[in-house]
C-alpha cells in the first residue's frame, strides 16, 4: 500500500460492487485484479468484498464467482446469474491454455490450484476458502491485517495494517516488515504527534506572561480549541465526502473550501449584530453542533441521490447543500472573541492562537480517525466539539 494507504477507493468497496452487480444485464460478469503480496492482504480483502457484495444482493458466492492466478496477480470474475456448466468449463480451458491455475471454480480439486504455479504457502487457498464461506467474521478478527470490506464511510482498501499486529510482524520479519507498515498512515500519525506536542508549548507558553487565572482560562481554552477541531474535522471530512459526489480530489477541495470560507467570513460579519446578548457565543456554537449532526444523517443519502448528474448540477448542490451550516460556523468565533474582549483584552490573542493551533493538529487528526473508524466517527466528533465549546462559560 505505502503512500497509497490513505488513497479513497471508491470502487473497491462493497456499495460499489453492489451496484455494479445491480447494473450488469442477468448474463453479464465482471472482473477485478489484484497481485499476489505476501502476507495476503489486498486478494483477500478484495475476495471479501465480492463475497458480501454478493450476499447483499441475495446471491451466493460460491455459484457467481471464480478467480484465476498466475505467478503475482489474481484475477475474480463475478457473474450475475449463477454459473453453468458450460462457463465452468470455459474457465478450467482459459486457464489451462494461459498456464494460469484457477483458484476459485465449483469442483475444483487442490492439486489444480497449482497445476502451473506453486505458492511458498498454500494457506493462501484455505484463507480464501474461508473468505467466500459463512466463516470469514473469525478470519476478519483474528488476521493480523484487515480484510473486512473497504466502505463508502470508509474507503481506504490499501490500508490494511492492524496496528496490534505489528509487533509480531516485526518478530517475524524484522526489517523486511517495513513495508506492511504503510508509509502514507506512519508520515499522519508522525503530523499528528508533532503538531500536537508544537500546539501544546504553543498554547501554554503564553501563560508565563498571562499567568493561570482558575475558572477562567479553561472556559476560553475549551470554547475556543473546540471551535478549532470541530471546524477543521468537519471541513476535512467534507472534502473527503465530495469526491466521491464530484469525481475527483481538486474539485472536492476547491469547492468545499471556498463554499466553506466565503459562507463563514459572511456569518462573522453578521454576527455583530449578535455581539451584545451574553449567551450568544454558547447558543450559535450548540446551533452548529445541531447542525452537524444532522448532516451526519442525511449528507450521504442526499448526496448518494443525486450522484448521477452533471458537474455543473452536482457544483450548485454543494454550494446549496454546504452554505447554511458555513454560514452559521462563522459567528462562534467573533462572537467569543468579542465575549472575552469585554472581560480581558490581553486574553483574544491566546484566545485565537488556541484555535490556529488546534486547528492545523485536528487536519491529521480528521484523516486518523476517518481510517479507523469512517467518516460518520469524524462528523460526529465535530459536533461534539462544537458541544463542549457551547458548554464553557466564557468570561465577560
Amino acid at each position: 500500500a505505502g503512500l497509497f494507504a490513505l488513497q479513497e477507493q471508491h470502487l473497491l468497496t462493497r456499495e460499489a460492487f453492489v451496484q455494479i452487480l445491480q447494473r450488469l444485464d442477468e448474463g453479464g460478469w465482471f472482473s477485478v485484479s489484484a497481485w499476489m503480496d505476501y502476507p495476503p492482504r489486498a486478494p483477500l480483502r478484495l475476495a471479501a468484498t465480492i463475497a458480501e457484495a454478493l450476499e447483499a444482493t441475495g446471491r451466493s458466492p460460491e455459484r457467481h464467482l471464480v478467480a484465476v492466478r498466475s505467478w503475482g496477480a489474481l484475477t475474480y470474475a463475478v457473474k450475475k446469474s449463477p454459473l453453468s456448466d458450460a462457463d465452468i468449463a470455459a474457465v478450467r480451458d482459459f486457464a489451462s491454455s494461459l498456464n494460469f491455475d484457477p483458484a476459485i471454480l465449483p469442483g475444483l480439486s487442490q492439486s489444480e490450484r497449482e497445476q502451473f504455479n506453486r505458492l511458498g504457502d498454500s494457506d493462501f487457498f484455505t484463507l480464501l476458502d474461508r473468505l467466500i464461506s459463512a466463516q470469514r467474521d473469525e478470519l476478519y478478527s483474528t488476521y493480523p491485517f484487515r480484510l473486512r470490506p473497504a466502505t463508502d464511510d470508509r474507503p481506504f482498501f490499501s490500508q490494511q495494517l492492524r496496528w496490534s499486529s505489528l509487533p509480531e510482524l516485526t518478530r517475524l520479519f524484522g526489517r523486511q516488515g517495513v513495508p506492511f507498515l504503510e508509509l502514507g498512515y506512519l508520515v499522519v500519525l508522525l503530523t499528528f504527534a508533532l503538531t500536537a506536542i508544537a500546539a501544546v508549548v504553543l498554547i501554554l507558553m503564553p501563560l508565563l506572561r498571562l499567568g493561570w487565572r482558575r475558572g477562567a482560562r479553561l472556559p476560553v481554552l475549551f470554547y475556543f480549541g473546540g471551535l478549532g477541531v470541530g471546524y477543521m474535522l468537519f471541513e476535512m471530512v467534507l472534502i473527503h465526502r465530495f469526491v466521491l459526489f464530484l469525481g475527483h480530489p481538486v474539485y472536492a477541495a476547491a469547492a468545499v473550501i471556498s463554499t466553506l470560507l466565503i459562507f463563514s467570513g459572511i456569518g462573522s460579519r453578521l454576527s455583530s449584530r449578535f455581539g451584545e446578548k451574553r449567551h450568544a457565543p454558547q447558543a450559535m456554537a450548540a446551533l452548529v453542533a445541531s447542525a452537524i449532526g444532522l448532516y451526519a444523517l442525511i449528507l450521504p443519502k442526499l448526496l448518494a441521490g443525486a450522484i448521477a448528474l452533471t458537474l455543473p448540477a452536482k457544483a450548485a448542490i454543494t454550494v446549496a447543500v454546504l452554505a447554511p451550516p458555513s454560514l452559521a460556523m462563522g459567528f462562534p468565533f467573533p462572537l467569543g472573541l468579542q465575549r472575552l474582549g469585554r472581560a480581558s483584552e490581553a486574553d483574544v490573542p491566546w484566545a485565537w492562537g488556541i484555535n490556529g493551533c488546534l486547528s492545523v493538529v485536528s487536519t491529521a487528526l480528521a484523516t486518523i480517525i476517518a481510517v479507523e473508524a469512517g467518516f460518520t466517527a469524524v462528523v460526529l466528533i465535530a459536533a461534539g466539539a462544537y458541544l463542549a465549546s457551547a458548554a464553557a462559560k466564557l468570561p465577560g
